[in-house]
């Protein structure tokens, strides 16, 4: 399969058309509300699909359209044609690079759809890692600048690999957290915070959800320089789908735990250390950890 076919296939994914369409809501709500065109810039890839759909709805509720950028971050000159060639013809901008690259001053309606790693790994001089967060400072950068109502939207892979893995990424984004996606979220309202920029941003939403095949993913957005009438919109789609799934009698929830345990032993017997066992699980390190630690010393467990 080429990286286009591939690329298409991600974008097809149902759960990532359910986000489009609560984005594209607030949009035309925030665009109603405060009476205002839309400026917007966007990660659209090859299909441009929630692109095609906002154009269509800003017509039928009579929504000026004034500016469309796209970006296009690939390097691989298919994708980039494709991204081209299915451009709609409102696009004002076709940009290649990096996202956080390109100025966004001016700007009202900013969806960075990145589906990768929230923060960038590195060895410093002593040989600990270090992170940074370019995205999450991207953002930074857009709220202190911004000064009429806006809309910033961010998605993030919740299990990318990354220098050291995932557990540490998430300590040092947030020590209390358990998950990427809380980690995330915590990162980028203590980045506010200490810019004091709280008060010029309001949550709008926050969803967990799968992506494409095992990935996990989370989109969260802010509304800036405006207290939004519509609703903020925070679930687990997660959590949902696997309450629906034991609900429909699919899989019990208890088969569930003890199908990933056995998996989980399995690959530990392989050789798998704990840290690649919870990637390939979509789980926490410490899960892995407690069942691994009875599976290998079972004996110290028994009573005497």
């Amino acid at each position: 399969m080429n990286k286009v076919a591939t690329v298409n296939g991600i974008q097809s994914n149902v759960t990532k058309q359910a986000i489009r369409d609560v984005i594209d809501n607030q949009v035309i709500n925030f665009a109603k509300q405060n009476k205002t065109s839309i400026s917007l810039m966007s990660l659209p890839s090859t299909g441009w699909i929630f692109e095609k759909g906002l154009i269509k709805h800003c017509k039928e509720n009579s929504i000026k359209l004034k500016e469309m950028a796209g970006v296009e971050n690939s390097t691989d000159t298919n994708v980039f044609h494709a991204f081209e060639e299915n451009a709609p013809k409102e696009a004002t901008d076709l940009l290649k690079g990096d996202f956080d690259d390109f100025d966004t001053n001016g700007l009202n309606v900013v969806w960075a759809d990145y589906c990768g790693n929230p923060a960038e790994a590195t060895y410093n001089s002593t040989g600990k890692i270090r992170y940074s967060y370019t995205h999450i400072n991207a953002f930074r950068d857009f709220v202190k600048q911004a000064t009429k109502p806006s809309l910033y939207y961010m998605t993030f892979s919740c299990n990318g690999r990354i220098l050291g893995g995932a557990d540490n990424m998430v300590q040092a984004m947030s020590p209390n957290a358990t998950y990427v996606y809380q980690a995330i979220q915590h990162k980028i309202t203590q980045t506010l915070c200490t810019n004091k920029l709280s008060h010029k941003t309001q949550p709008v939403l926050s969803i967990y959800y799968h992506g494409s095949g095992k990935s996990f993913m989370v989109t969260i957005g802010f509304a800036i320089n405006f207290k939004p009438t519509f609703s903020y919109v925070k679930e687990n789609w997660i959590k949902r789908d696997k309450i629906e799934t034991a609900k429909k009698g699919i899989i019990k929830m208890s088969e569930l735990i003890s199908v990933q345990k056995e998996a989980m032993k399995a690959l530990c017997d392989k050789g798998w250390n704990n840290e690649k066992i919870a990637h390939a699980l979509n789980t926490t390190k410490g899960k892995v950890s407690a069942v691994i630690s009875w599976h290998k010393h079972r004996d110290s467990w028994q009573k005497v």
